[in-house]
């Protein structure tokens, strides 16, 4: 046994010593200072720009408006193995310390930029500084600059490919086979090989980056000068959008409001390819985190930003981009943005499409890092609002379901003639209207400013209120508001009072009143109808069929209102949100 394990020892150090011996063999890192001694190291290598470049595999693919192929198969997927003896020189754009940037270096010259795909890591080497995050947000005057470096690629041997209408050097093309049991024709791949690399990439001196010079500024005035074939030179680049918007679409944001999808396109989300469940192999949902990080696996999120009003009407719009986070970078489980919240982003700017017209496309930006998501720290979504509004956390992003014992929810409103609550079956297809009664009015406590303002019925959030109709057939002019009030009276017997709110005041002081008080929590939403519990006291108000009444067991309510503005005269809003800042759009519940 002693002999078996002596032989067993000396079998592995020769396998380490040998393993050792190949890693000697990789060149070592070589630095050059000035392009000078680069040409002098390599002589008979020519230098030749990005965008000389990119016209060389124009015009030995044929691809003369670089839209590349479909991608479908060898036939119509564009790359040209590298037969000339050139190389070029870029300024770093990209870092990938942080992982949403992986296996790519991109680099700029006064031509444009493109990405050479390397292995991971290349932060250690090829390496690109920050700048002062902070007073870039807050201080007009202060134009980023960004300490680099250049690097040159001798590009003889590697193969230059079009990928979805995005150029980028790489070792030889890959065929992947996806979840969708569909193969994907990359044009090129990464170069793992740490001897290629050595062989074909090397640093260059120290240099700057510039706003405004090699940093292009993008805002509201002149986003349209980026898209489109007219825009191609942009692809690859480092850009500063100004003042851009998040923008939510065919999602629920934090108000309970959804606008329309763009096509088959949600933001903000996360995308899956699978073949069993869905026709056509792709599982789209929403997700409020800049990307999907769970146990069960991690994913690309996407989160909309955009110039525009509204949603556009497809993907490859002027003025409208995907922010694309990996699922493996260090923030992807960082909250995403709340709708509508303005700020900076510098971002990688790419396009994903298959023509310049493909509706289906999408204009893509990639940060490297999260602190280049320039908005403040308001303008995101708390971790409790995001657990609120997908409660269970579940992969799929579904609400929480009711549970087995928990009947059909109802809604109820204030019925003018009879003068009395109505109380019918929420129907998710056929949605109450003002026609049908007086809606419900929520005087709910604020916490920041500790009093009462108008709010109409949340969503996706726990808060304490009085439960209010406005009675109808009142003076414009009138000092004061008549509203029946929900109370809860002794031995539990739910009723209805009458009170009277000053317009001037705008509030009812339930917490003086505490049988007005009751607590609200969501449990789901379809459309614009939330679903909530009431409760009060450890009770939960419930319909017996004849009337309300107090129950131990939750019970569902249907929150509907028409959507609406903010009344600056009344100081009131009537949205249907109720989220954690007191604002225009909506204030913190208690």
């Amino acid at each position: 046994m002693k002999l078996y394990k002596y032989i067993l020892m000396l079998a592995i150090g020769v396998v380490l010593t040998g393993c050792y011996n190949d890693f000697d063999e990789v060149p070592t890192l070589v630095t050059y200072d000035s392009e000078e001694s680069f040409k002098g190291a390599f002589p008979d290598c020519e230098a030749i720009t990005i965008e000389d470049l990119k016209q060389l595999y124009a015009t030995k693919t044929g691809d003369a408006t670089f839209v590349g192929g479909e991608n479908s198969s060898w036939a119509n997927t564009k790359y040209y193995k590298i037969e000339e003896d050139y190389y070029i020189r870029g300024k770093v754009i990209s870092d990938d310390e942080q992982g949403n940037i992986y296996k790519s270096l991109y680099l700029l010259d006064a031509t444009g930029a493109i990405e050479v795909r390397l292995t991971s890591g290349n932060y250690l080497k090829y390496k690109m500084g920050d700048y002062d995050h902070e007073r870039a947000m807050t201080d007009e005057t202060y134009k980023i600059e960004i300490p680099t470096t250049y690097v040159y690629v001798r590009v003889k041997g590697l193969v230059i490919g079009n990928y979805r209408m995005m150029l980028s050097i790489g070792a030889g093309p890959t065929d992947s086979f996806n979840k969708r049991d569909e193969h994907k024709f990359y044009a090129n791949s990464a170069i793992d090989n740490l001897k290629v690399i050595a062989e074909h990439v090397f640093v260059g001196e120290q240099t700057t980056l510039k706003e405004g010079e090699d940093i292009p500024v993008i805002d509201e005035t002149n986003y349209t000068t980026i898209n489109g074939q007219n825009g191609r030179t942009m692809f690859g680049r480092l850009i500063l959008f100004k003042n851009i918007s998040c923008m939510y679409s065919g999602v629920a944001d934090q108000r309970g409001q959804t606008a329309k999808a763009i096509g088959d396109n949600i933001f903000p989300s996360w995308l899956y390819t699978e073949n069993m469940e869905y026709s056509n192999g792709i599982l789209t949902k929403p997700w409020y985190k800049l990307a999907y990080s769970q146990p069960d696996g991690n994913l690309y999120g996407s989160v909309l930003f955009s110039y525009l009003a509204a949603p556009p009407t497809n993907g490859i719009a002027a003025g409208a981009f995907s922010l694309r986070t990996s699922g493996y970078s260090r923030f992807a489980d960082r909250t995403a943005l709340r709708n509508g919240a303005k700020g900076n982003l510098l971002a990688l700017y790419s396009i994903y499409s298959k023509s310049w017209t493909y509706s289906y496309g999408a204009y893509q930006l990639a940060v490297s890092r999260y602190q280049d998501i320039m908005f403040d720290k308001e303008d995101f979504l708390s971790a409790e609002l995001v657990q609120a509004m997908t409660p269970d956390g579940s992969a799929d992003c579904t609400y929480l379901p009711f549970g087995v014992d928990v009947p059909n929810p109802v809604y109820f409103m204030y019925d003018n003639e009879a003068d009395k609550l109505k109380i019918a079956p929420v129907d998710f297809f056929d949605q109450p209207t003002t026609a049908d009664g007086v809606f419900a009015t929520l005087f709910t406590r604020y916490t920041e400013e500790n009093f009462d303002k108008f709010v109409n019925y949340p969503a996706y959030s726990a808060l304490t209120t009085a439960i209010a109709f406005l009675k109808p057939n009142q003076a414009e002019d009138a000092a004061a508001l008549d509203y029946c009030v929900l109370k809860v009276g002794d031995d539990n017997v739910v009723a209805l009072d009458t009170v009277s709110v000053p317009v001037a005041d705008n509030a009812f002081d339930y917490v003086g009143n505490e049988q007005c008080a009751f607590k609200l929590t969501f449990i789901n939403k379809t459309n614009n109808l939330a679903i909530y519990t009431v409760e009060h006291n450890g009770l939960y108000l419930a319909s017996d069929g004849k009337g309300l009444v107090m129950q131990t067991e939750p019970y569902p309510w249907g929150f509907t209102t028409p959507l609406g503005q903010y009344d600056k005269e009344k100081d009131s809003y009537y949205v249907s949100w109720v989220g954690e800042y007191d604002d225009n759009t909506g204030g913190g519940a208690e």
